[in-house]
């Protein structure tokens, strides 16, 4: 059995993901129970690993690149094709082991962590190497903590997508081109207010453009427990001021809206110029 790590603090977690050799960056798979060794016998896009025994696996609380459905065969998407390129390097040495996380996706599909025989871990892999993105869910959340300080190394480095405008990180006045899609949008909160329990935060001043994010009353119970938001339980509004990295569905309402559905979606997204010069460090070693 994997031994568990203490829970540090999100800027701990990430100097020491950004410091350490790529097997030694592997974390546990945190919230996930060890099911046995599997073999994979092939990997399709999006990161679903097809498995000898004819079941099929996704990493959780991760996204892979997958072919947009609107593509036509003949169009490429580099981002899909190096992604699954990456994953099949890394199962190509089977057998793993499988950590389970939590319950089937509604495919059908297990939610898993795997580890290679030499200790690398397949969703922190991807992520350091920038061809996945953290998507918590509410099976996920668990780890996120983890992931997204492998996810951060690798965005400044602009490693993998991060180095592509389809990936790229997004400013809250632009949140209305990309209505109907993930994102990771990162910027400074102008309004708060609470509307019916909820808490709502916008970005900017126009409503019809700039984001907007809401945050249902069982959420707002939680923040006290949620170490990087804990400091605003007491007055959530006081996030107003704040500058926040967010990721989600980006829906339309008046305007562009995330609902939020984890508090592990939100980061305080601190500047600090420090940060990318210890990546590149670690990069030359």
């Amino acid at each position: 059995m994997v031994p568990m790590i203490p829970r540090l603090a999100l800027p701990t977690l990430f100097v020491l993901a950004a410091l350490l050799p790529p097997a030694a960056a592997a974390l546990p798979a945190d919230g996930c129970r060890p099911a046995g060794e599997v073999r994979v016998d092939a990997v399709d896009s999006g990161g679903i690993l097809v498995l000898a025994d004819g079941s099929r696996a996704a990493l959780a609380g991760i996204e892979v690149p997958r072919r947009p459905l609107a593509l036509s065969d003949a169009e490429a998407w580099p981002a899909a094709e190096r992604a699954t390129a990456a994953l099949t390097a890394l199962v190509a040495a089977s057998p793993l082991g499988l950590y389970r996380c939590g319950a089937e996706d509604r495919y059908g599909r297990q939610m898993v962590d795997a580890v290679t025989a030499d200790g690398r871990w397949l969703r922190n892999e991807l992520l350091r190497q920038g061809w996945a993105r953290v998507t918590p869910s509410a099976d996920s959340r668990i780890g996120a903590a983890q992931l997204l300080a492998v996810e951060a190394g690798a965005r400044d480095m602009r490693r993998g997508i991060w180095a592509m405008p389809a990936y790229a990180l997004r400013r809250p006045a632009e949140s209305w081109r990309y209505v109907d899609s993930l994102q990771v949008v990162e910027g400074v909160v102008t309004k708060a207010r609470l509307a019916r329990g909820e808490l709502v935060l916008g970005f900017g001043d126009n409503p019809r453009r700039g984001l907007t994010l809401r945050l249902a009353k069982p959420l707002l119970a939680r923040l006290a427990a949620y170490p990087p938001l804990a400091a605003y339980a007491g007055n959530p509004l006081a996030l107003a001021g704040a500058r926040l990295r967010v990721r989600g569905w980006i829906g339309k309402a008046m305007g562009p809206v995330i609902e939020v559905s984890q508090l592990e979606q939100i980061e305080p997204a601190i500047q600090n110029v420090n940060r990318r010069r210890w990546a590149r460090r670690a990069e030359e070693r």
